[in-house]
């Protein structure tokens, strides 16, 4: 076999994946079609083999549209039911954390915070330069979504951040 290490397990920051057959993040847009549609989606993949899932972006703060809205409390119960249809097929799950400064529009209806007053590739309105408390506040809705991913993973222990990832 060429890949003699594909189904072994892996630890990654002291969680174990039960090998190491990985999907990577992707919008998948299914959101939209109700949670029901997304947990299924994940299920399948957990049901095929796959060991770790990265979910697509989350939005942390309302001022980036995304599909998944991780800065929603309610967001806890939603985790809680793609990490039960995912655990039960040994699937561990990765929450990509994010925001888009001056690259998506925002679901308040102002305009994108970012850096600087410059245009995103994607956008058609000028940014809102960041001051301190803005960039404060983004920061603070990063460590909330964090925590709101590590309070939904059943049986396990402890909160898990790399980065912009929390596992759920």
């Amino acid at each position: 076999m060429p890949y003699p290490h594909v189904f072994s397990p892996i630890t990654i920051n002291g969680l174990e994946i039960k090998n190491r057959i990985i999907r990577s993040a992707h919008g998948t847009g299914l959101s939209a079609g109700g949670l029901q549609v997304l947990v299924d989606y994940h299920e399948a993949r957990a049901k095929g083999g796959v060991g770790l899932t990265i979910l697509e972006v989350a939005s942390v703060h309302p001022t980036c549209a995304a599909s998944l809205l991780a800065f929603r409390p309610e967001v806890v119960a939603d985790y809680e039911q793609l990490a039960e249809a995912s655990h039960r097929h040994g699937m561990k799950l990765f929450q990509q954390l994010w925001h888009a400064g001056n690259n998506a529009m925002t679901l308040t209806g102002g305009p994108p915070w970012a850096p600087s007053r410059v245009m995103g590739a994607l956008s058609t309105v000028l940014p809102l330069p960041m001051t301190k408390g803005m960039i404060d506040e983004v920061v603070e809705s990063y460590a909330r979504a964090a925590r709101r991913g590590a309070r939904s993973r059943r049986g396990s222990t402890g909160s898990r951040s790399t980065g912009r990832t929390a596992t759920c």
